[in-house]
């Protein structure tokens, strides 16, 4: 599903939303939300204050070396969202896009994050 909010688009994974078999128990499956920026929003978009309100896990990857959102920025996101729903990781040798630059290691720990 494709949402916007203001001038930014975002993608949204619903496949499969709500409970899903976990064992002899029900979890909740996350959403996978992708950011595409269309005309520099990015520059003014800024969702700190409200970071504290997400209620689902969230998984915060990020290149160590990326010149666009520095990991020192997706720490502070990690922070805001709060350690009992975010998972951070950092990946060492790679840029902004983790699944582009180091997909062995990106991919895995998307996959590993989605199954619980």
């Amino acid at each position: 599903m494709r949402v916007s909010v203001g001038d930014c688009r975002l993608y949204v994974d619903v496949e499969g939303l709500g409970l899903v078999p976990d064992g002899p128990t029900m979890r909740e499956r996350p959403t996978v939300v992708v950011q595409h920026w269309q005309a520099g929003e990015e520059r003014a978009f800024d969702l700190r204050g409200s970071l504290d309100r997400i209620e689902r896990p969230v998984l915060v990857l990020a290149g160590e070396d990326d010149p666009i959102r520095p990991a020192s920025g997706s720490g502070a996101i990690a922070a805001e969202i709060g350690p009992e729903r975010c998972t951070p990781q950092v990946v060492p040798d790679c840029g902004h896009g983790v699944w582009r630059d180091r997909p062995e290691v990106g991919c895995e720990a998307m996959r590993a994050f989605v199954a619980g």
